[in-house]
């Protein structure tokens, strides 16, 4: 991460090297003089020639970060929640023989409402930061985020409308799968490979932007994550506690970004004429 997070451009009586763009609205400042302000927004030029520390970029983009952070933390905490809820409730149904649709059918809406949180905060977190000049800015995964998220949430949708047609089917699974069982498990086939491709891509983002607070507590916790996780859910769902621990410190990786995400926040807000335009 050394290439993003060089030290500052010094401001000269020179005009603005070609490559520097506002951080605050992305504007093209090469050529301009560095003691001006933005065209486009009012930025003064020289809090725009600063380095790619998340502490110098722009006020709009920090909140956008730390509203989609909180978000994803939202659904992962509603997901823990559910799977907890619906394995405990299931023992208690399969022991009275009741309730089994009804749970089946409140599981499958709290999962796709968490499944469209989850794309709505990866969106947010993953906004292009409008005023980075590093080499390597983090699209390809930012990319492949967002793409395989909203794979999710469309496969979450389908699967759940599959669901709420027939429940009973669902419910009281029989040797002979009917068309709709068929293509639920077609869906979920698709979601898994989806997911896992999501979740690579998630870590790799966050291996990117965590040298930006700079969190290397972070960046070191995700490259671990990246071959922990997949332990923890595949070989460690034998013991059931092994999806729930891989989703905790999925949750405890994500809630130390948030952290620093809102204390450089409380930085900027303390500073408003670094980040107001003129």
């Amino acid at each position: 991460m050394t290439q993003e997070c060089q030290g500052n451009t010094p401001v000269t009586n020179a005009s603005v090297p070609v490559g520097h763009h506002c951080k605050q609205c992305g504007y093209n400042l090469s050529g301009l003089d560095p003691h001006g302000q933005c065209p486009e927004c009012g930025l003064p030029v020289e809090r725009s020639l600063t380095d790619d520390r998340l502490s110098n970029s722009s006020l709009p983009y920090l909140r956008t970060l730390n509203r989609g952070v909180t978000l994803i933390l939202i659904s992962i905490l509603v997901q823990l929640l559910v799977g907890v809820a619906t394995t405990v409730l299931s023992v208690v149904a399969a022991f009275t023989g009741q309730g089994l649709v009804a749970l089946m059918i409140l599981a499958t809406m709290l999962g796709t409402v968490a499944s469209l949180a989850t794309a709505l905060g990866w969106w947010y977190f993953s906004e292009p930061d409008p005023g980075f000049t590093g080499r390597f800015d983090g699209t390809t995964a930012r990319q492949v985020v967002r793409v395989t998220v909203l794979i999710n949430a469309g496969i979450a949708i389908a699967n759940a409308v599959v669901i709420l047609i027939s429940p009973s089917s669902f419910a009281q699974p029989s040797m002979s799968l009917g068309g709709l069982a068929v293509l639920s498990m077609l869906f979920g086939l698709v979601g898994l490979v989806s997911w896992a491709v999501s979740y690579f891509a998630s870590m790799l983002y966050l291996r990117w932007l965590s040298p930006r607070i700079p969190n290397w507590w972070a960046h070191r916790f995700a490259r671990t994550m990246m071959w922990l996780g997949p332990v923890l859910y595949v070989p460690g769902s034998c013991l059931v506690v092994g999806p729930i621990a891989a989703m905790v410190l999925y949750l405890i990786l994500l809630n130390s970004i948030r952290k620093d995400l809102v204390r450089i926040l409380a930085e900027h807000e303390a500073e408003p004429a670094l980040t107001t335009p003129a």
